[in-house]
């Protein structure tokens, strides 16, 4: 929708928000099958387009800080940048993020860093910015070097087993718990996984031995220990990546309650989600009659008044849902549905997985049908729907 009224109303709708191209580009697809209709990407995605706008009528560092703190994809922008711009402006702007942070080598400063390389490929520019030019922050040679060991710069080429199982599709924005995990292993010393472009460290020690043959013997020493200690561990997050995923191939549900949230429809519930759904059928069943006994006193048979008080409910409780979710919410109006919603929010619980489970529920109706048919003593979905 976002996408169809940014094409309908040019200049007067932008799309923004938790999703990325890829999901863009899905979109434009379905309405060229769905209403025969080709929109043009959106504009803070389409960073050909932004850059056009915001940067080339008046290049200068100010102009592209503008333009990367709007455009959605900030690898994409650099690479156009690059292409478009003088180096000498893209340096200074370089120059000048890395002296933001006083001089210190810090998780921004890498991660722009390791932006910028695998973004432009460019290091002899990032050298520049990093020690030689005076708005930088005039880092020594052997900073520079553990700089470049913590983007992964001189990381071997090769990949390392079990990296990529923390990936995500590129059609699946991240969540808050992605943010979060990611956000923990780069303040472990890991951010150096996410390095697409890796020279490896005699690649590196090269090049810095032409910008400061002085120092060259030095930067050797530096990245070639801090490289070694990165890989070690590493490999060790992989291979903590590869048993997690193992585990949660033998079975979605690992306690936290999340693969309710991941749920789709027509899903084959787990054996560990099946029993849990069990368990939770079996405890709500002996206090069902009497909540809806309750209901039915407080609100009669008004579906309007029980998804007003649902709303508030889920509101109070701080359950975020997505617009899918919602739309089912508000189109329900089987009661013994509606009275389990209310049943599920009203728990004063805000564990991680009470809070996952709810939010399952309130994503997905077919869960719902599945847990009143526990509660109701039936085995499934299907039989409970074969009895109405």
């Amino acid at each position: 929708m976002g996408v169809k009224c940014e094409w309908r109303f040019p200049e007067r709708a932008l799309v923004n928000g938790d999703i990325n191209a890829a999901q863009c580009v899905e979109s434009i697809a379905m309405l060229a099958e769905h209403c025969g209709i080709r929109p043009s990407l959106p504009l803070l995605f389409d960073a050909e387009r932004l850059c056009s706008a915001v940067v080339e009528p008046e290049p200068s560092v100010e102009s592209i800080g503008r333009y990367l703190g709007t455009v959605i994809d900030t690898e994409d922008a650099l690479r156009v940048l690059h292409k478009r711009l003088a180096l000498d402006i893209l340096v200074e702007w370089l120059a000048r993020e890395a002296a933001a942070y006083d001089g210190n080598v810090t998780l921004g400063v890498i991660r722009t860093f390791r932006i910028w390389i695998d973004s432009t490929q460019d290091l002899d520019g990032l050298i520049q910015a990093a020690c030689l030019h005076d708005a930088g922050p005039r880092w020594t040679p052997a900073q520079l070097a553990s700089a470049l060991v913590a983007t992964g710069l001189t990381r071997e080429p090769e990949p390392i087993d079990g990296l990529d199982r923390l990936d995500l599709p590129d059609s699946v924005s991240s969540s808050v718990y992605s943010q979060f995990g990611n956000a923990f292993l780069d303040m472990a010393g890991l951010s150096a996984r996410n390095c697409r472009y890796r020279l490896g460290a005699d690649a590196v020690i090269a090049c810095l031995r032409q910008h400061f043959p002085d120092d060259a013997e030095t930067c050797a020493q530096v990245i070639d220990r801090e490289t070694a200690a990165l890989a070690q561990d590493l490999r060790g997050l992989g291979q903590w990546a590869e048993r997690t995923t193992r585990a949660s191939e033998r079975d979605v549900e690992t306690g936290d309650g999340e693969s309710f949230v991941r749920y789709r429809p027509g899903d084959v519930l787990s054996t560990v989600q099946e029993a849990m759904l069990s368990q939770l059928g079996t405890a709500i069943a002996s206090t069902w009659a009497s909540w809806r006994a309750q209901l039915d006193d407080a609100m009669q048979s008004d579906v309007q008044k029980r998804h007003r008080r649902l709303i508030e409910m889920i509101n109070g409780a701080g359950i975020t849902l997505t617009e899918r979710a919602w739309a089912w919410i508000d189109a329900e109006e089987d009661l013994a549905m509606l009275d389990l919603l209310l049943l599920l929010m009203a728990k004063d619980d805000n564990t991680l997985f009470l809070a996952n489970l709810r939010r399952g529920f309130g994503e997905h109706r077919d869960l719902c049908l599945i847990l009143l048919g526990y509660i109701n003593g039936r085995e499934s979905e299907s039989e409970l729907e074969h009895s109405s």
